[in-house]
């Protein structure tokens, strides 16, 4: 018979592993939302266009599509940790060379895209590998609940 729902989600809780993957997560993804908003804004304040902000989402969904097929592969063959990691590095990098430029006024659009691009790429190829962890953070009978 199932564990009740509230008993696994308690041992669930108790899994450390788990807990600092899914915060990191969590803290992961929300940076990403609020960057993704902060930039949004910059673009249309420096070019009033509206297109522009469409040209942010369309270079945030392009690296999904350019390597698609490729990206799973990539999770699958090298050391899940390390992709992990290096795509997380990537995208600290970008988001210091965004939070950079615009304290010193040097970004522009195209750099401001460019970034974009750059935090775009490692989180297509970051998002494969952290699923493909979390099998290994918590025991068989509870990776349905995790």
């Amino acid at each position: 018979m199932p564990e009740p729902l509230a008993a696994s989600s308690s041992r669930l809780t108790r899994q450390r592993s788990f807990m600092l993957f899914w915060c990191a997560r969590t803290l992961s993804n929300a940076a990403f939302m609020m960057q993704g908003v902060a930039i949004g804004w910059q673009i249309y304040d420096l070019t009033g266009d509206a297109m522009d902000l469409g040209l942010v989402g369309l270079v945030q969904f392009f690296p999904v599509v350019v390597f698609s097929l490729v990206i799973g592969q990539i999770a699958d063959r090298f050391d899940r940790r390390l992709v992990a990691g290096s795509c997380q590095v990537a995208k600290e990098l970008a988001a210091f060379a965004l939070a950079l430029g615009s304290a010193n006024a040097w970004l522009g659009r195209d750099s401001m895209l460019a970034l974009v691009l750059l935090s775009a790429t490692a989180r297509a190829f970051e998002t494969p590998a952290m699923h493909a962890l979390l099998p290994g953070l918590v025991p068989p009978v509870l990776l349905p609940r995790a």
